[in-house]
Parts: C-alpha cells; sequence; structure tokens
C-alpha cells in the first residue's frame, strides 16, 4: 500500500490560455486563485447561499488539484464548517464509478471477462432469463440488463448481507440484453458481488485494499465506520431540519453506499485522468482507464449514454467536450463529478441538505467559464427527416425505468412535437433521427431490428422510452364509452396486470388492494420481498405490491396491522393515496428510507391505527387529499359544493372511476404547471 496525498502546492499549474482568460477577472491570477474566484462568485449567489446547509466542491487539472474548498456549515447546530479534508459526505450513487472499477481491476488481470455470461460468476445465485439470450457482464456496466426492476422501494431491515440482497432480490431479464437503457441500480449491485465471488474479498475490504488504501482516500469506506461516524455531516431537509441517522441496505452497498470527502474524490478524479495512476500507485492500467472513459452505449452517436462505470447526461452545457459523469441522490445528500479526460480536467460537487439543484448550474457554469462553446450550435449534419420518417416516429413512449412518465410524439409540418413532463417542445431533426428542440437539448429515436422504437432526451437522463404499441381491446369497453381513452391508456402502461384478459369490468368495485397494485406497476419499482406488515395481507395475491406502497409512505393501513385490502375502496381513500403518492416521487430512492412524518404532517393514517377509511366527512387526516382532489379538477360537475364533495368522496370508487382518475393525472403530468401545481397542495 502507499498511502499518497494530492499535492495542495499549485504555483506551477499552468492552464491553456483560452481557459484561464475565460473570464477577465481572473487575468493575472494564478490557476488556483482563479479557480478559487470562480467558485467564490457562484457560492455568493443570493439563491444558493441563503438555502444551502453545507457544500464541498473540487476541480482538478493535468494532475493536480487547482481546488478543494468548502462552503457553508457541515454542521448548522454546532457551526462546523464544511471541510474537503474532514467532512465526510454520503456519496450516493457515486459509488457505481468506484465499483466498476474494481471490477475492471480484475477484468484486465484476466479473472472476468466482460463478454462472460454473468451467470457464471455467481456461485450457487441464478438470474431469471426469458429472451434467450446471455446476459453479459459490460451489460451490467452499461446499464443495458433487460431487467424487469432495477429500483426497489423503501427501506428494507438490516444488517443485510450483500449475497443476502442479491439472493433475495434478483429481477428477471425480460428484455434482450444489451438493447436499450435503463439506470440500474441492481446492475451495479451485481458488479459488487461479482467483485466478491471473483476476489474472495469482502466487496468493501477489497475496495478498501485495491483503490482507496492505494490512492490514500483515508477518509472513505462502503460501511460507517465508528471512525468516519463523527466527521459524517449530518443530513438536513429542505427546511435544514435535521434528518435522522440512517444505515443502508445492503450493509455493503456497491450502487450507492460509498462515505467520502471532497479530498478523497479529488484523489480518484486525478489517477483516472493520469490513465489510472496517482504517483507511485496505479490502480488501473492505462488502456483500462481509456476504455472506462470511451462511450460503449449511445442511442446515437451524437448523444453517448454510457462508459463502463460513467455515465454522459445534460449534453447540452458539454459545449462540444466529450464529459463524463456520475452523480448521486440519496436523502440529504446529492453529488457530481465530471471528468474531461481529453482536458485531463474535471470537477465535484456535494452537499447535505435538500435544496433546490445546484449540481447543474455549478456544472453550467463550470463548463462556460473553463470550456466556453466556439463557433455557433448544433449543425445538421445528413438531410433532414422526411415527413414519411415522422409519421414512423409518432406514438406514445413510456420510459423504461419510471412507467408513468410518457412521452406524446406527433409529426406536424416536418418537425416533431412532444409532450412530456417539462411541457411541449418542437425537434427538429435529420435522417439519423438526431434531434433539437428549439432550446438547443439534443434528442434521438433508435429504431431496433426486434420491431422496438426507443426515444431518449438529454434532458430525461433516467432510462430510454419504448413507443408502446396500441393495447388489445376489451370486450365491455367499446371505443365509444367516455372512459374507453383513460381506460387503454393504463392498459398500454401495464397497469391492471390483466394482460390476455378479454373483460374490464367496468362498473364494478375496486378494492384497496386491486389500487394499490396498480400504482405499484406504474412506479416501476421491484414488488417488495420483505415480511407484510399487515397481517391480513399474508394471503392476498397482491401482497407484495401493498408492501411496496406501505415501504413508500403510499398507504398506512386502517389500524394496528391491518390493511382490509379486500374492501371496496372509496373515493376519499383514492385521492388521498394518490395525493402521498404524487408527492413521494416513487422511484428516486437509492436505498434511502422511506420519507417521513407523512401522517403526522396530515398525508394519512398509519399502521398504529390512524383510520384512512371514509365512511365519514373528511377528518384532518385527508385534508391533503381533497386539496390534491381540487387542484387537480377530479370533482364531477355535480359536486361543486362542500356537502356534495363529502358525498360523493365516500362513494365506492368503480374500476373505470379509477382509470379515469390515474389517467387524468398522468396526462396532467406531461404539462408541467399543471403537475407542479399539484405537487404543492
Amino acid at each position: 500500500m502507499l498511502p499518497l496525498m494530492v499535492a495542495l502546492s499549485l504555483g506551477t499549474l499552468t492552464l491553456p490560455a483560452d481557459r484561464v482568460c475565460a473570464d477577465p477577472d481572473g487575468k493575472g491570477m494564478t490557476p488556483a486563485q482563479e479557480a478559487e474566484a470562480f467558485a467564490d462568485r457562484f457560492f455568493e449567489k443570493p439563491e444558493v447561499n441563503q438555502s444551502l446547509a453545507g457544500a464541498v466542491v473540487v476541480i482538478v487539472q493535468d494532475g493536480e488539484v487547482v481546488l478543494q474548498k468548502g462552503y457553508g456549515y457541515a454542521d448548522l447546530e454546532k457551526k462546523t464548517p464544511a471541510d474537503p479534508e474532514k467532512t465526510v459526505y454520503r456519496m450516493a450513487s457515486l459509488s457505481k464509478p468506484v465499483t466498476a472499477t474494481a471490477l475492471m481491476q480484475l477484468a484486465e488481470q484476466g479473472k472476468i471477462d466482460l463478454e462472460g455470461d454473468v451467470q457464471d460468476y455467481l456461485g450457487g445465485l441464478s438470474v431469471p432469463n426469458r429472451t434467450g439470450e446471455p446476459l453479459r457482464v459490460k451489460h451490467l456496466l452499461t446499464h443495458t440488463t433487460g431487467f424487469d426492476y432495477t429500483d426497489r422501494a423503501g427501506t428494507l431491515t438490516g444488517p443485510l448481507s450483500l449475497e443476502a440482497y442479491i439472493r433475495t432480490y434478483m429481477p428477471t431479464v425480460i428484455r434482450r440484453p444489451g438493447e436499450a437503457y435503463r439506470y440500474d441500480n441492481f446492475a451495479s449491485a451485481l458488479q459488487g458481488y461479482i467483485v466478491q465471488r471473483v476476489s474472495g474479498q469482502g466487496f468493501g475490504a477489497y475496495v478498501k485494499d485495491h483503490i482507496f488504501s492505494p490512492l490514500g482516500m483515508a477518509n472513505s469506506d462502503f460501511v460507517l465506520t465508528p471512525q468516519l461516524l463523527p466527521k459524517l455531516a449530518p443530513a438536513y431537509d429542505s427546511r435544514n431540519r435535521l434528518i435522522p441517522p440512517y444505515e443502508v441496505v445492503p450493509t455493503e452497498m456497491p450502487e450507492g453506499g460509498m462515505l467520502s470527502t471532497g479530498a478523497d474524490m479529488a484523489r480518484f478524479m486525478v489517477a483516472h485522468l493520469n490513465g489510472g495512476q496517482l504517483g507511485g500507485a496505479r490502480i488501473l492500467r492505462k488502456e483500462t482507464a481509456a476504455s472506462m472513459h470511451t462511450f460503449q452505449k449511445a442511442i446515437h452517436p451524437d448523444i453517448p449514454q454510457m462508459t463502463y462505470g460513467f455515465e454522459s447526461f445534460i449534453h447540452q452545457y458539454h459545449n462540444g467536450q466529450r464529459v463524463i459523469s456520475k452523480g448521486g441522490d440519496i436523502e440529504g445528500y446529492h453529488s457530481w463529478m465530471w471528468l474531461l479526460p481529453d482536458h485531463r480536467s474535471g470537477g465535484f460537487i456535494v452537499y447535505n441538505n435538500e435544496v433546490s439543484e445546484l449540481r447543474v448550474p455549478f456544472f453550467q457554469a463550470y463548463m462556460d467559464h473553463y470550456y466556453p462553446l466556439r463557433g455557433g450550435g448544433a449543425e445538421e449534419k445528413e438531410a433532414p427527416a422526411s415527413q414519411e420518417m415522422l409519421k414512423r416516429l409518432e406514438g406514445r413512449y413510456q420510459e423504461l425505468r419510471s412507467p408513468s412518465t410518457l412521452y406524446t410524439v406527433k409529426a406536424e409540418d416536418g418537425r416533431l412535437t412532444v409532450r412530456d413532463s417539462s411541457g411541449s417542445h418542437t425537434l427538429k431533426g435529420d435522417a439519423s433521427l438526431l434531434f433539437h428542440d428549439e432550446e438547443g437539448v439534443p434528442a434521438a429515436f433508435r429504431e431496433e431490428g426486434t420491431g422496438e422504437t426507443y426515444f431518449y432526451s438529454s434532458s430525461h437522463p433516467s432510462s430510454w422510452a419504448r413507443k408502446l404499441r396500441e393495447p388489445e381491446p376489451y370486450q365491455d369497453v367499446p371505443e365509444s364509452d367516455p372512459d374507453a381513452g383513460a381506460i387503454y391508456l393504463l392498459r398500454q402502461l401495464g397497469a391492471f396486470g390483466d394482460e390476455g384478459q378479454t373483460r374490464f369490468r367496468p362498473d364494478e368495485t375496486l378494492t384497496r388492494a386491486e389500487f394499490t397494485a396498480m400504482l405499484v406497476r406504474l412506479s416501476g419499482l421491484q414488488p417488495s420481498k420483505e415480511p407484510p406488515a399487515f397481517k391480513d395481507t399474508a394471503g392476498s395475491p397482491y401482497a407484495a405490491q401493498i408492501q411496496s406502497a406501505y415501504e413508500m409512505g403510499v398507504v398506512q393501513g386502517e389500524g394496528p396491522g391491518i390493511f382490509a385490502p379486500e374492501q371496496p375502496l372509496t373515493r376519499l381513500e383514492a385521492v388521498s393515496i394518490l395525493a402521498r403518492h404524487a408527492e413521494g416521487s416513487p422511484g428516486e430512492g437509492e436505498g434511502a428510507p422511506p420519507v417521513a412524518g407523512k401522517a403526522e404532517e396530515g398525508a394519512g393514517g398509519d399502521a398504529a391505527g390512524q383510520p384512512e377509511s371514509a365512511a365519514t366527512p373528511p377528518e384532518a387526516w385527508a385534508e391533503q387529499g381533497v386539496r390534491f382532489a381540487t387542484a387537480a379538477g377530479l370533482w364531477p360537475a355535480a359536486a361543486r359544493e362542500e356537502a356534495a364533495q363529502r358525498q360523493w368522496l365516500a362513494q365506492p370508487m368503480s374500476r373505470r372511476q379509477a382509470a379515469a382518475m390515474i389517467g387524468s393525472l398522468l396526462l396532467q403530468r406531461m404539462e408541467a404547471e399543471a403537475w407542479a401545481a399539484l405537487l404543492q397542495v
């Protein structure tokens, strides 16, 4: 082991003139002084410093650290300054490039074949696979596994070993491996397990011995050790209220469990930019590091997504440069690291509260400051897309990771109009299926030999979206039915779980269990494998979905250990559950606990005994649901007055009414202003 410190004496470092002078105020400064002045100006902005708890930033260039500095407080109560050398943060998904680096070390030693079948490295565990094509190790690194589930809901009870976690939560391959990109937490967990199996060491021990220790990353680990605990910056919510400490599960989480400091991350960045070497310590061969910086998956050559372990997103801010990056989000902590291998430069930012997004603005400022765009915007390289081609792309698209995120694509006057959660966009493109919207955001389509058509926009980096096929008709829902549009939309999305069924039974009463299962299917999260929290759901075919909804904080039950799964769903229950579902934004977490305090804040009942029924007029627990119904325009024409609303809310919910209500909300989600208003109720 060669513990090495990255030199902080930067007087000899020189940057190319066009970058040093990108900001007139930087003239005459050393690179270190100029970088500090740049970062100071960003954090002096009122919209940044007034909401921030604490943050650490790092800038590296040509094998040296140009800047590592803290802003604000790591601990608000103790007024402990954020310190890049001492303050430890949860890195969340920024763990993934470290995990990938560990796997690539074993690959360059010939112990792992990137073209090999994942099954060969799992011992007695098996990967269910419905495609007939092998899941290869490289698919784990590029998030192209084809898994049916790549995320799980809520939290788990620990401690839980990595092997036990993999064994319990193994998903199924349902899409041809390598075909489509979908952000994949489980793929990174599998990478860590393969490292553990092949090396014969525990995952965390291997990373410490072969990455952290050689690079001198003394304050980094995949476990919150007694040594790191006093250094951990407390997590704060959006109002800078303390979030209680928590552990992640599995105990060593390859996909999101790393803890580190700004100074340690600087060492990791410099090593990668130096071809796998920091001082006298080498963690990767030069050619291996280069392969990790080379794009391996792209929906279009001009819009790459993945290398082996790094991502490439928000291309509109890359200013024509090759940028690889990785961000992380876990409750109370948000991080982002980006590297420009062609320039041996990069940056890093982490902060410990739920403030508005700082990472993208800081990255954009960095790129405009050091690598300003030269010349005009996007150039058309091929002939414009024909109207025939554009018509072929028309349809409704569904994100692979978040099934409730939809896009509607329509061809008009030689262009495409796309409606999504950020509004309506006009796309102009060429025959290669590369497009740009009116703000220069790139987008692309890809037509596969399997008959699938995929869509991706750089502003929506979670996954590609697939074009939906027309749903099979129900015998009892004709096209003339007033709710046919909503019913068939949800069938397209797989919300009912009734593939092959020919009847919908639109006027039957929906049960609490059926409604809950519909929402979980739309979340894209794996049904829970945890024991049921409600004793009366153990025999229900929807037990796993109910447990998932409980872990997400979407349902809380009828009383101590009681859910009443077969009880008819009332409209008040429905709107209250929908309000919690909308607020929670399921599918975004990376192993953090479910949102705490929902019930206490009036969002609903809880398993300890606060009822969720609507046999009586709305009580305090249902106020949020009532406000949500009003904001969403869910009241029928006859229920404008309060008394009529109470009577309407107390009635059972039919299957058609549930479909109409959820369908309305999904379409509203495609209108940014309307959805934002719903989340404010």
